[in-house]
């Protein structure tokens, strides 16, 4: 997240990492430029960060514009210390920022907000005196900006733009995803990709435990239907017999018209409905899938390379971090499936046809069947 300027916290400098981020300054240099604040107790701290649109950022995303910035917090001394009065040195640091660097600085009060003219701040420490009564308060005021604490944001001129390649070497993601595993850092080009398996992304987006069982295990359990809903009529038997495998059964098992010995045509009708079972097991299954695609596309950008579902890079993952080194790729994306709605899957059920089965198959098995018969 962006944070204001007063919200910074002390961090350890960041680096380039081998990329070409030239920053003009560190934070050594900097403080030196402030001995006279620090000879009288006052505490300079330095960030580097970026500015992006007019903010200060601890981030940086690809293909955005963004520039170098260094956020110096100057904080007043401790309340046992004399008050001593430094802008002189205040100001000529001001002046070797602006000789080192070629940009602007921007001068943020903590009691003013940002001061336009150097020249109107008295950098003191604000004194408070003791009243004799409840009903007396003395204030020293010495300047029209007198003020406890000041950050100044230097900000360079040169722009940078980052690929998504060159983000993921500047935080480290491609070191801490270089394991040959499912949630591998992957990259072509300069785009980078997270790549997940069916199961791995229904756990993640689905609290429905039936349809994660069903798409992490790959099939749907038999014990959802009942083999009798699947059992055929005499004439879809004939319909589904080659004519070789009707004239056989129509042949040795007609009692008289319509009407067939019972116990070759009810071993027969379940070999055609375990086909049928089966036929409807994977197409609902299919349908299963499909639905989750589609209410997966509403929260991620993916594609699909057989089983493998390729997550191209999307800032979204990225929103609930300020600090993207900290984290790999795929954690910030488990974060963000975390916190994003469960899918509500809602397949269509289609009613299975006959047309679902392979026909060479079942009449191989009746014919084994028929052939069995005296």
């Amino acid at each position: 997240m962006i944070k204001n300027y007063l919200e910074f916290i002390n961090e350890s400098t960041s680096t380039s990492k081998d990329l070409n981020l030239d920053w003009s300054l560190d934070e050594v240099e900097i403080k030196t430029y402030f001995t006279d604040l620090t000879d009288e107790g006052w505490k300079i701290e330095s960030e580097n960060n970026f500015y992006d649109d007019g903010r200060l950022t601890q981030r940086t995303l690809p293909n955005k514009k963004f520039k170098l910035a260094y956020d110096i917090k100057i904080s007043i001394p401790d309340y046992n210390t004399k008050p001593v009065d430094v802008t002189e040195g205040l100001l000529f640091a001001i002046d070797i920022l602006k000789e080192k660097v070629d940009g602007k600085i921007i001068v943020m009060s903590h009691d003013y907000g940002e001061i336009t003219d150097v020249s109107d701040i008295t950098l003191n420490k604000f004194v408070l005196l003791k009243p004799r009564n409840r009903d007396t308060k003395v204030e020293l005021i010495v300047s029209p900006f007198i003020t406890e604490s000041l950050n100044l944001i230097v900000v360079e001129d040169k722009e940078f733009i980052l690929t998504e390649l060159e983000v993921a070497k500047y935080y480290g993601w491609d070191e801490t995803m270089g394991k040959e595993t499912e949630l591998n850092f992957h990259k072509k080009g300069e785009k980078i990709y997270l790549h997940y398996r069916l199961g791995t992304l229904a756990s993640m987006f689905l609290n429905n435990l039936s349809h994660f069982n069903t798409l992490n295990t790959g099939r749907i359990s038999a014990s959802n239907y009942r083999i009798t809903d699947f059992l055929p009529k005499n004439e879809e038997i004939l319909e589904i017999l080659t004519d070789e495998n009707a004239k056989t059964f129509t042949d040795k098992t007609l009692v008289r018209q319509g009407t067939y010995n019972t116990n070759i045509r009810d071993e027969l009708a379940f070999i055609i409905a375990d086909y049928r079972l089966q036929a409807r097991k994977v197409s609902d299954y299919n349908e299963l899938v499909k639905e989750f695609d589609r209410k997966l596309l509403t929260v991620v950008n993916f594609y699909k390379e057989g089983d493998v579902y390729k997550l191209p890079f999307d800032e979204r993952w990225l929103k609930d971090f300020d600090y993207l080194e900290d984290y790999s790729l795929s954690s910030m994306f488990e974060e963000y499936a975390r916190k994003s709605p469960s899918l509500i899957l809602t397949p269509e059920i289609k009613q299975g046809s006959d047309d679902d089965i392979n026909p060479v198959l079942v009449n191989s098995d009746i014919k084994k069947l028929l052939a069995k018969l005296k």
